[in-house]
């Protein structure tokens, strides 16, 4: 019976051990998880990046998380409803930049995203190492091998499954590509720079000063 007994305490006595150590290891993990959350905070100063592609030329935006672009906007604007401590900071004609203060909307814009509310031709806003600010309101600039015929660009568009807009430069071989507005217009650029045929490949930017 003795024996019995001290067989129970002694496995009681390992199960309570093994949730200590279970316990132990949760609690270093979570630890861990936090703290790396910490450094990485800590690393990007709470400031986002995103890198585009220009050629061979890697370059680095910082975005503006509390700032939103839309484009060809009439006077009703979807922000008004779902921000309504938003402000216009820049009105034009073809282009309007909200300032916003919902944390949610903020923290979205932080990562290139827009929120689903927001349908329409909206894009984050970005600053460039010389200060200004610049948008995505959509299309890409391909520019072709010289050699390349207007058919084999049309071709090439075919097959990588992209429509093209125009022909804008007979000299460099250029064409605008369609693609929607923000952060997917600009994916799409640097996935087709380096694309077979492709001297380099740009984003239609908007900028402070219009290059174009």
């Amino acid at each position: 019976m003795k024996k019995k007994n001290r067989s129970n305490k002694t496995m009681t006595n390992v199960v309570a051990c093994l949730i200590s150590i279970q316990f132990i290891l949760t609690a270093l993990f979570a630890y861990n998880l936090s703290a790396q959350n910490i450094k990485d905070s800590v690393i990007k100063k709470n400031t986002a990046y995103i890198y585009w592609h220009e050629g061979k030329k890697k370059k680095r935006l910082e975005i503006i998380p509390d700032e939103i672009a839309r484009f060809y906007s009439g006077k009703e604007d979807p922000i008004n409803k779902m921000e309504r401590r938003s402000v216009i900071i820049r009105d034009g004609k073809k282009m309007k930049i909200w300032k916003v203060k919902d944390e949610s909307i903020v923290g979205m814009l932080k990562k290139g995203q827009i929120p689903l509310e927001l349908k329409g031709n909206y894009s984050p806003v970005f600053k460039d190492s010389s200060g200004r600010k610049r948008t995505l309101p959509g299309n890409v600039l391909v520019y072709f091998n010289k050699k390349m015929t207007e058919e084999e660009v049309y071709k090439w568009a075919e097959i990588h499954n992209v429509k093209i807009i125009r022909n804008i430069s007979k000299y460099n071989n250029a064409y605008l590509i369609k693609t929607p507005p923000g952060i997917e217009s600009l994916n799409i650029s640097n996935e087709l720079n380096g694309k077979e045929g492709v001297v380099f490949s740009t984003p239609n930017w908007w900028t402070d000063i219009r290059l174009r």
